[in-house]
């Protein structure tokens, strides 16, 4: 295999994990986010961040009444280039 084909074969194969801890609001929107584990790429952190901000959830309850409460999660956001 030459050059070209490591090139890419190192990229077909590239992925990055960026964990993000989340604030899911009493509405399911999203409150504060910040990068819980970094993949290292300022670029794949940022682009995780942004997305998550966009994303929609079904907010937690309370065990008795079922109230809607705040909570904190924290995901694992996957890039992986096929």
């Amino acid at each position: 295999m030459g050059l070209l084909g490591t090139v890419i074969g190192m990229i077909s194969s590239f992925s990055s994990i960026v964990g993000v801890k989340i604030e899911v609001l009493e509405n399911g929107r999203t409150g504060e986010v910040q990068i819980a584990r970094s993949s290292g790429r300022q670029s794949f952190d940022e682009a995780a961040l942004q997305a998550v901000r966009k994303w929609r959830f079904v907010p937690a309850q309370e065990a008795v009444g079922g109230r809607t409460v705040r909570c904190f999660t924290t995901l694992s956001v996957v890039f992986r280039l096929n």
